[in-house]
């Protein structure tokens, strides 16, 4: 076990944050049983120290205790937490106590119904603790747990992430809530231009840069990424979608805000993985809310393209996929239900004569575009977009003969400066409908 004096000072946080740790942890309450042990182990863990850090250090082995012994004195948390401070011998339960105790006695004695119904009012929030009180609570409490707060997790490609998605995929109760899983695209990297900083920060940077590079390059996310796409292969519920922090993010990153974007790589390896494990979701969904721009980069990778279209062009008909993009304060989104032939458009402009990153063409969507050409859709959705009477006929062209119900919801059709009455336009763009497109069902 390394000592304080052999422990570099970049790889342990200030001593404000290490308080701050040991405090939060007490008041939130959130180990169980609620020792002086368990309060320091799930610091640091949660600090990414070495086991035993705060026992086997000179300085923090009586702080720690001091801080935590301390927080416990607090009025806050001894009414938050009537039974876990300690009291003497000779000390009575109060009438209050009493009859706190009297009344869970009462509860883990009901019927397992009542005992749904009681955990089905419970906030998210609650059911993890709700979990943690009592056994008789912890069972009726644990499959709600998995499905309400489970169902959709992110993680992060990081050893302490990926070993979290193993664990969670091989669970016999948890496994089969996921519903969604998630992999963030951005990394750790050394500044071009590095800001003033301690020499101790750019070392522990450094550090967290070379373990995370070392990972990724040695493919052991890869590997536990099969494993745990074949764990819940049974259940046939998962969807991936990069997205957004996730799962051991603090834990592989600490204080430091990752500023590269890896968004093809992150896709590569989700669509390899896979395909290693023989696992097929039914549902592919990208989000993009840092770098929108990136989005023909991905949809061009060849890898991208085979996973989604089949071998004649057209769109895979056993996935559905969701494209969400943010830029600024704008949002887009484009959903195609591939086997239901559906295709739902929003924030979108019909030609290329607003921002390039919000029209629907292939400067967006690259070769994924033409793919969706080539797929017979037969139901429309265009809500929150702008277009002309051009842009419109060319966004539907090749479905007129597949495309049977259209929807318009809140879309601008401008006029092209020639002097047109908006009456004569509005005749014109009818005139399309009718003349070219055989609907059955149109609705505005």
């Amino acid at each position: 076990m390394a000592s304080d004096s052999k422990m570099s000072d970049a790889a342990v946080p200030s001593a404000a944050i290490l308080e701050k740790t040991l405090r939060d942890i007490v008041r939130t309450a959130e180990v169980n049983p609620i020792t002086i042990k368990t309060l320091r182990a799930t610091a640091e863990e949660r600090l990414g120290l070495h086991a035993g850090f705060f026992k086997n250090s000179a300085k923090w082995s009586t702080k720690s205790k001091d801080i935590i012994e301390d927080e416990f004195k607090e009025p806050s948390q001894i009414l938050s937490s009537p039974g876990t401070h300690l009291r003497t011998a000779d000390q009575q339960p109060s009438t209050s106590t009493m009859a706190s105790h009297a009344l869970s006695d009462i509860i883990t004695t009901l019927p397992s119904e009542v005992l749904g119904i009681i955990v089905h009012h419970c906030d998210d929030g609650d059911l993890g603790n709700l979990r943690l009180s009592c056994k008789t609570l912890g069972t009726a409490a644990t499959q709600p747990f998995g499905r309400r707060c489970l169902a959709e997790r992110r993680f992060v490609f990081a050893e302490y992430s990926m070993q979290g998605l193993v664990d969670l995929t091989v669970h016999p109760v948890f496994s089969p809530c996921v519903r969604s899983l998630s992999f963030g695209i951005c990394r750790l990297e050394m500044p071009k231009y590095e800001p003033a900083s301690t020499d101790a920060s750019r070392q522990k940077l450094s550090e967290l840069v070379d373990k995370n590079n070392d990972f990724v390059h040695s493919g052991t996310h890869m590997l536990m990424l099969v494993q745990a796409l074949q764990n819940p292969k049974a259940h046939g519920n998962l969807q991936g979608e990069p997205l957004y922090k996730g799962y051991g993010h603090d834990a592989a990153y600490t204080t430091f805000s990752p500023t590269s974007c890896e968004g093809r790589n992150t896709l590569v390896a989700v669509i390899n993985a896979t395909i290693m494990s023989n696992y097929r979701p039914v549902g592919l969904q990208i989000k993009l809310t840092i770098d929108a721009d990136i989005l023909p980069e991905l949809m061009e990778d060849p890898v991208v393209y085979e996973y989604l279209t089949t071998s004649s062009g057209s769109l895979n008909p056993k996935m559905d996929i969701c494209i969400d993009t943010r830029k600024g304060g704008d949002q887009r989104r484009l959903y195609v239900a591939t086997k239901a032939s559906r295709l739902e458009v929003a924030h979108h402009n019909l030609e290329d004569w607003d921002e390039r990153w919000t029209m629907l063409g292939e400067y967006t969507y690259g070769r994924f575009y033409h793919a969706l050409k080539q797929t017979a859709i037969i139901s429309v959705n265009i809500k929150d977009s702008d277009t002309s009477m051009p842009g419109f006929s060319v966004s539907l062209r090749g479905w007129e003969s597949s495309l049977r119900h259209l929807i318009l919801s809140n879309l601008q059709v401008y006029d092209i400066s020639d002097g047109n009455h908006k009456l004569t336009s509005a005749l014109a763009f009818f005139r399309y409908i009718r003349d070219n497109l055989r609907l059955n069902i149109l609705e505005m």
